[in-house]
């Protein structure tokens, strides 16, 4: 069929689907509505009739709300992964969901009577904050704002906020708000809020049209462009402040609903083709039909109560899988790359031991040097003997373990992938687990204090059922696709994810307290028998992964390149992608959702010793126990007695090195 016959077809199709949708938003909910009630009530308004104010206060701004968020994400992620050329790109790997939830943490812990139309104008203000440090901090050394970096500076800042978000709503007991926002939805939104987010989202829009072509020609690549005439940094700036104003007054508006922004776009690519003169309308058109249609579902699947909107999109949406985007190289010759290796490794190794014996020392009960020379000998206390043999050791092999294990996990799967933004919880590792400890809490235990030694179990079985799914769902006549599985895994994590979060709004205060706690990261499974099935397993697969090294080395230059040397991809991607699954499932069902150490240890030491995999593994390895091992120590020692969440300072403390690693990176 002639593309532009296509195109016109795809345009008349989507704005009758448009019409058709916001008809039904307003006709259909908890209590249907006539036609002819609706027409009544817009051109002849009874205020004493309870249905027509239904239809104008309520109905009506719902509608328009689900249109305009639904077009502002969905344009948001268009620009995104135009910008980035990364088909995994939305807008919130700049940190504006990241910045909207944490001004929303701040506003629900420390000003809890301020109005919505207040809170949303301040997760606007925090949604701009996060975007302008993300941009702030990657134009102190840079000039020219590479795609990679500004997204991987992004996704520091959001798990950064995240984390302290995360804190702020376990210490201030307002995480059943936060999390229902969190999930998105529409059903709160007014006029008044209306006339708040409608100037930014259609300047943001019109911002957009004016850049679609420029957006084109940058999809191709910065050279490119500039032999085109393109001025590419103004135009990246230009998009970035169109993405703030879409992303930002929508987020603000309904919470992050950004699978919006995720999805729509290829679907508009798949139809009409990858010209973002296209793309751009059409990501509007589509992502304004998306939202109603998923609020209409989110209104009467669970009548007369209310599903998140966010919630119903994940699920509905998920079966769509997007693509990645190759990096750079960073060049060492051998004999400068040996030495910088040994030395790195002695620094850490040395970092590790200083560690663990910090970790012996501290805690709520301190042990001094006598007293564990004492209790080594066989003597000593019998409490302290206790507290240091049975909690404090079992506690502290773990945390180092579950870090090299996701340290490693995190290298293996950027190297098969060829991406930056891959990670052990992109492939639903985490959300799986989570989700079968939701599902056991609610429907077979009465409460969670009588259950732990069945925890780890239950969070494995979850996260080796969600692997199994990926690999099937991504497994084609040709074999096991690395590019297919991480895009399934995207998608079937977000909708493990979804489901999750409805379960555990169903949960008792004690009992949501526990999943929040697991899903931040928490070291809950150490016992030594954990310490020693970990321990075997952990060597065994991370012998195999160095075995596999040299593999590693080859298949990071590309499928052809690496078939050309003999290496058959299929095969070896799968055998690498079920070590690296298998190693996060294994620390997963003992620490939680600590996805962060699987993506940042590896960038770390890609920064500290090169991209070479036979050094890679060692010191990614080392890197994920060092910083887990010190997260440990300050998680039980900074509000005594009282514990903050392992994972909240995994990241507080990588989050910024990271992104001053990135500001210094040339």
């Amino acid at each position: 069929m002639n593309s532009r016959i296509r195109k016109t077809i795809f345009f008349i199709v989507g704005i009758a689907a448009l019409f058709v949708a916001a008809v039904c938003s307003v006709r259909f909910g908890s209590t249907n509505i006539s036609g002819e009630k609706i027409l009544q009530a817009i051109l002849q308004p009874d205020w004493s009739d309870s249905a027509q104010i239904a239809i104008l206060e309520l109905r009506i701004p719902r509608t328009i709300g689900c249109i305009i968020v639904g077009a502002a994400f969905a344009c948001a992620g268009a620009i995104m992964q135009g910008i980035t050329r990364n088909p995994l790109a939305d807008s919130g790997l700049l940190g504006i969901n990241a910045g909207s939830s944490f001004a929303l943490a701040v506003c629900l812990a420390f000003l809890p009577g301020m109005s919505f139309s207040g809170i949303v104008m301040c997760s606007f203000l925090g949604a701009g904050a996060a975007l302008l440090l993300v941009y702030g901090l990657m134009s102190l050394r840079h000039k020219k704002l590479d795609p990679v970096r500004l997204v991987l500076a992004g996704s520091a800042v959001s798990i950064f906020l995240s984390s302290i978000c995360q804190a702020i709503s376990l210490f201030y007991n307002i995480g059943y708000d936060l999390t229902f926002w969190t999930a998105g939805g529409v059903a709160g939104i007014r006029m008044k809020q209306l006339t708040f987010a409608v100037p930014g989202i259609a300047a943001g829009l019109l911002l957009a049209m004016l850049l679609s072509k420029r957006i084109s020609l940058l999809s191709l690549g910065d050279d490119a462009a500039r032999g085109l005439g393109i001025k590419v940094e103004r135009t990246k700036t230009l998009c970035l402040v169109a993405v703030l104003l879409l992303a930002g007054s929508a987020v603000a508006l309904a919470g992050p609903v950004s699978f919006v922004g995720l999805l729509v776009p290829h679907v508009v690519r798949f139809f009409a083709g990858s010209d973002y003169g296209t793309v751009i309308p059409g990501s509007m058109i589509t992502g304004a039909v998306f939202m109603l249609l998923a609020d209409i579902i989110s209104r009467v699947i669970n009548a007369p109560s209310e599903t998140p909107v966010g919630l119903v999109f994940a699920v509905v949406g998920s079966h769509f899988s997007f693509g990645r985007q190759e990096r750079g190289r960073m060049k060492m010759t051998d004999a400068k790359q040996k030495k910088r290796v040994c030395m790195v490794s002695l620094i850490l190794l040395v970092l590790l031991a200083a560690g663990i014996l910090a970790d012996i020392y501290a805690g709520y009960s301190r042990l001094s040097l006598q007293d564990f020379w004492e209790i080594i000998l066989g003597g000593g206390d019998p409490g302290l003997r206790y507290t240091l043999i049975q909690l404090r050791l079992p506690r502290i092999f773990t945390s180092l373990l579950v870090g090299v294990g996701l340290g490693l996990a995190g290298g293996i799967i950027q190297g098969v992938a060829k991406n930056d933004m891959a990670e052990p919880g992109i492939l639903g590792i985490n959300a799986g687990a989570g989700l079968a400890l939701a599902v056991f809490i609610v429907f077979f235990a009465g409460s969670s204090q009588n259950m732990t030694p069945l925890l780890p179990v239950i969070a494995f079985a979850g996260s080796v059922i969600v692997a199994i799914i990926d690999y099937r769902l991504a497994f084609t006549g040709n074999g096991l696709s690395p590019k297919r599985l991480l895009l399934i895994g995207i998608a079937v994590s977000t909708a493990v994810s979804s489901v999750t979060t409805m379960l555990m709004l169903r949960m008792s205060d004690s009992e949501y307290a526990f999943v929040q706690n697991w899903l931040a990261g928490s070291i809950w499974g150490a016992s030594w028998s954990n310490v020693h099935i970990l321990f075997v397993c952990l060597l065994v697969l991370g012998l195999l992964a160095f075995y596999k090294s040299r593999t590693l080395n080859v298949l990071v230059l590309g499928n052809q390149t690496a078939t050309g040397l003999g290496v058959e991809v299929s095969k070896q991607s799968a055998i690498l992608l079920g070590i690296a699954i298998g190693m996060s499932s294994l620390c997963c069902a003992v620490g939680g959702g600590l996805s962060f150490v699987g993506l940042v240890c590896p960038h770390l030491a890609r920064r500290l010793t090169g991209p070479n995999y036979r050094s890679l593994i060692g010191i990614t390895a080392l890197l994920g126990a060092v910083l887990l091992v010190f997260s440990d120590i300050i998680s039980r020692t900074l509000l005594i007695p009282n514990e903050i969440p392992i994972g909240i300072v995994a990241a507080v403390i990588g989050a910024p090195y990271f992104l001053y690693l990135l500001i210094m990176q040339d």
